[in-house]
């Protein structure tokens, strides 16, 4: 039963994935979802087989400076649009209670989200993806030593903490945003969309 569900969950996280990825396919060409997703799934499954660990290695960096250098980029792009630059991203924030890190109470429940709540169910949910989830089992089997196995097991639970508040950074910003450019949701309908709204303003 535990496989089962497990391998459920696979299913549908892959889907998932699949389908975010559809998106900006889907913006910048003339593909339909259904045809976006198929061709995602067989190029990826096609550059995995072909250059094996490696090419997963070379994909997880590209997708890191991605990932970071676009969240800096928004960041950045964002405070230019405010009144008082970074300062007002922080002081909308604070004022939203959304560095708080006890927001809720500091009593632990099960129907309230505390940071205890919080920090359980992360618990439960980063114990399955550290033991069992292909992404991560991966990185173990391609380390020289165990040593280094555990190793990078380490770095990783520690670097995940200023990586997760980084991009909780570039949620409150575009909190703060929406905030101060009253711009409807409804008019942004697809990500390009938004994006051309940001930079162009």
């Amino acid at each position: 039963y535990a496989a089962a569900c497990y391998i459920c969950m696979q299913m549908v996280r892959t889907a998932s994935i699949l389908y975010l990825i559809s998106i900006p396919v889907t913006l910048f060409t003339e593909f339909s979802g259904e045809v976006a997703i198929v061709a995602t799934a067989c190029f990826v499954a096609f550059y995995s087989t072909l250059g094996g660990v490696r090419a997963v290695v070379f994909t997880d960096v590209v997708q890191a400076v991605i990932l970071l250098g676009g969240g800096i980029g928004t960041v950045f792009v964002i405070a230019s649009r405010l009144p008082n630059g970074f300062s007002t991203i922080l002081a909308d924030g604070a004022e939203a209670q959304k560095f708080n890190l006890i927001a809720g109470g500091s009593d632990y429940s099960l129907r309230e989200r505390t940071v205890w709540s919080v920090m359980a169910t992360g618990l439960v949910a980063h114990f399955s993806s550290y033991t069992a989830g292909q992404d991560c089992v991966q990185r173990y089997l391609a380390a020289k030593t165990l040593h280094e196995a555990r190793k990078a097991v380490v770095v990783c639970a520690i670097l995940s903490i200023p990586t997760w508040s980084f991009f909780n950074l570039v949620g409150v910003a575009l909190y703060s945003f929406y905030r101060h450019n009253k711009v409807r949701l409804n008019r942004l309908p697809h990500t390009l969309s938004f994006a051309r709204e940001l930079c162009c303003r």
